[in-house]
């Protein structure tokens, strides 16, 4: 009997969890993953969450090209659409995909949906820069800074059931580091440190 990373492992989903802004590099992403259909292989979906949906209207009118870029997303042939209207379905959506991918632009400051990825188990493939280091761990192979660096490794994390386990693994026990616990603990700590004047 197949154990369950390994089911879903075989779905070969990539998640792209992001709002649809052009600051989260969405048209990069899907410029990159035209090539990859194309080019590499045809054998999976890429499930977009777009929490854009039904948010911010004062943003949208920021960033007008967020439903023309909806459509021309939604247009590929290996794209399906899950927004998810509560967090239960937000989370299901995202523990039953394989790969998450990070913000496309280095304008990251931080992520959380990486994180909330990361905290579901899922690996998360990242451009090495912006806050993605620091996230993932700056020795991370989940960090890519080349094109062909990303293919092979979605390749990997699609073939490689033992790759694919221990990325899982370490994903999820990386995300605990940024617990709420352990988020305030290290704040505490930092304003400690200015009070002594260390």
């Amino acid at each position: 009997q197949q154990s369950y990373d390994q089911q879903r492992n075989e779905r070969k989903e990539i998640v792209f969890n992001h709002r649809l802004y052009n600051h989260y590099g969405p048209k990069e992403f899907f410029d990159f993953m035209d090539w990859f259909y194309a080019n590499v292989r045809k054998d999976f979906q890429v499930i977009i969450t777009d929490p854009t949906n039904g948010r911010s209207t004062e943003r949208n009118l920021l960033d007008p090209t967020v439903n023309s870029t909806r459509s021309q997303i939604l247009a590929k042939p290996y794209v399906r659409y899950a927004h998810s209207p509560s967090r239960k379905e937000y989370y299901k959506t995202i523990a039953n995909s394989t790969i998450s991918i990070g913000p496309f632009k280095p304008s990251a400051l931080w992520s959380m949906s990486v994180v909330d990825s990361m905290a579901c188990g899922i690996p998360v493939v990242c451009p090495n820069y912006a806050c993605f280091p620091e996230i993932l761990g700056a020795s991370s192979d989940l960090l890519f800074s080349k094109p062909k660096e990303l293919a092979h490794l979605i390749n990997c994390l699609f073939d490689d059931t033992e790759f694919y386990r221990e990325s899982s693994q370490y994903c999820l026990l990386r995300a605990q580091n940024f617990s709420v616990g352990n988020t305030a603990r290290k704040f505490i700590d930092i304003f400690e440190q200015v009070k002594n004047g260390n």
